[in-house]
């Protein structure tokens, strides 16, 4: 119970976080996850650089880590590299093709790098899953053409 409620209170406090991952780390420098909490707490501190650092340590050592693609790709974002995000979210989809917020985060990349057709492609398939807010709004700003759903 005491380690869920210090686990509760990282999440809340990233400074927290951070000093709890580099105590990880020091114990086993090779611990993916030390690495993937480390990076989430940068990036709540709005440190994406550092984020994108410990994320690619993390995939180093743990290369089937789904999430530390998908972070790495959201961090990828924020310093709007949005062809690495991509890269990141393909990768995340290889692993798992259902996993609708990466498609859905992977249509925006596209969109930022003015692919609307593959960007559309994403929003379809994430409906096709259950996803269809995020389509619906494409189409209502006439991003993607209006199809049923």
């Amino acid at each position: 119970m005491a380690a869920e409620l210090l686990r509760i209170e990282e999440l809340r406090n990233p400074r927290l976080a951070l000093e709890c991952a580099d105590r990880s780390l020091k114990i086993d420098p090779a611990y993916p996850f030390a690495y993937l909490n480390r990076g989430s707490a940068y990036m709540m501190l709005d440190q994406p650089r550092e984020a994108l650092a410990d994320y690619t340590e993390a995939i180093r050592l743990a290369p089937g880590l789904s999430q530390a693609y998908f972070n790495r790709a959201v961090a990828h974002e924020a310093l709007n590299q949005y062809q690495e995000a991509v890269k990141d979210f393909t990768v995340v989809l290889g692993l798992d093709s259902k996993e609708t917020e990466a498609l859905v985060r992977r249509a925006a990349a596209f969109f930022e790098l003015l692919q609307d057709g593959l960007a559309c492609k994403d929003l379809e398939k994430a409906c096709q899953l259950g996803l269809c807010s995020p389509l619906d709004q494409a189409r209502e700003h006439q991003l993607c053409p209006k199809n049923n759903h």
